[in-house]
């Protein structure tokens, strides 16, 4: 196993692409994207009632909580149902989650996790905050999430 900690590369959330260049990075979105792949129509490989147990699963991990910010998988999100789990495990997770700029959605340039368009951010739209108040906030803390979360009346 590689640690991230000692490994140099990008932490790529979304791909593939030509842009992250020839060099090993971290494709993190590949996982449960290939999962999400397989209950598609004409490969369908894993009943797609397995998909609810299996996001489940996701968000007791932190690794898998940060795949599932990437618009790769989106539709593991996507589910108005999964958005106060997936907003929580978010919230539990982000320090864990280095601070380096080194996450990518897709390019060979890093920044900072809370600098990307990222998942968390749709549903927190989704769930009442105004795009006005997210676009004004930079996420760079669990703290910072839960604050703004709570402050437009979302329980976490």
């Amino acid at each position: 196993m590689l640690d991230t900690v000692d490994t140099p590369g990008l932490i790529v959330l979304n791909g593939p692409s030509r842009l992250v260049g020839g060099e090993p990075h971290f494709h993190i979105y590949v996982p449960l994207e290939q999962v999400s792949l397989a209950t598609l129509p004409g490969n369908e490989r894993l009943p797609q009632e397995a998909l609810g147990p299996l996001f489940e699963t996701a968000l007791e991990e932190a690794w898998s909580t940060l795949a599932l910010q990437g618009r790769a998988n989106q539709s593991w999100v996507w589910p108005a149902e999964n958005h106060l789990p997936f907003l929580r495990a978010s919230i539990r997770f982000w320090p864990s989650f280095d601070e380096a700029p080194r996450y990518s959605n897709g390019i060979n340039v890093g920044e900072r996790l809370g600098q990307l368009n990222l998942m968390v951010h749709y549903v927190l739209v989704n769930l009442g905050v105004p795009q006005e108040a997210l676009l004004a906030t930079e996420i760079d803390s669990a703290e910072t999430l839960r604050e703004l979360a709570i402050s437009h009346g979302i329980e976490v």
